[in-house]
């Protein structure tokens, strides 16, 4: 099969990473969306303002590509959008500046929350569009204000959707997770390979 080029929707360093770690090759073309949330969505709605969210970025993508005279649109590609919130009582997103992400941390000391991650598909040439949202549940220690004050002081927490990377340094506090921790980083791969079927 011949596998196509990857072209990802997104300037997440997370997520090209992960492809990488996966043994793509990936092209980054970061959109330019708005990814305005409502933070007080119902939760039931969520993940259809999610996966909308993601296939704006893809498309936003292909028509860029489209208006690129050099790069021919009849070769086999997949351009992948994604994003990524958390939720508890209500969507919490990228942190603003300290006490922004002080008072997130606070919210999900001790306590379960969902991590959503929709993820949206475009195959070129045929424009052929899909998207889907995977679901992780995550439960936290009852950290100290001490140890979320040191975590602050680092760059990891400040540009993460429930300012924290799991990934990172913040895993430790992790008592309980449900689903996938790629989910949580911000691209369910195992998902997204068996739902393209383009992957390998």
């Amino acid at each position: 099969m011949v596998k196509p080029q990857l072209i990802l929707a997104s300037s997440s360093p997370r997520r090209f990473e992960m492809l990488q770690a996966h043994g793509h090759q990936v092209e980054v073309l970061a959109p330019d969306v708005d990814e305005y949330l409502d933070s007080q969505i119902k939760l039931s709605s969520l993940p259809a303002e999610l996966e909308g969210l993601a296939l704006r970025k893809a498309r936003y993508v292909v028509q860029q590509l489209q208006r690129q005279t050099s790069r021919p649109m009849d070769r086999l590609a997949l351009v992948i959008g994604a994003d990524t919130v958390v939720y508890a009582d209500e969507v919490l997103g990228k942190p603003a500046d300290y006490q922004d992400a002080l008072s997130t941390l606070l919210k999900l000391r001790n306590r379960t929350h969902l991590v959503m991650t929709a993820v949206a598909l475009i195959e070129l040439p045929a424009l052929v569009e899909k998207t889907f949202t995977d679901t992780a549940t995550v439960r936290f220690a009852d950290y100290s204000m001490a140890e979320i004050d040191e975590y602050l002081h680092t760059d990891e927490p400040h540009d993460k959707a429930g300012s924290y990377a799991i990934q990172g340094a913040w895993g430790a506090q992790v008592v309980e997770l449900v689903g996938d921790i790629e989910t949580v980083i911000g691209l369910p791969y195992r998902r997204l390979k068996d739902y393209t079927g383009l992957l390998g």
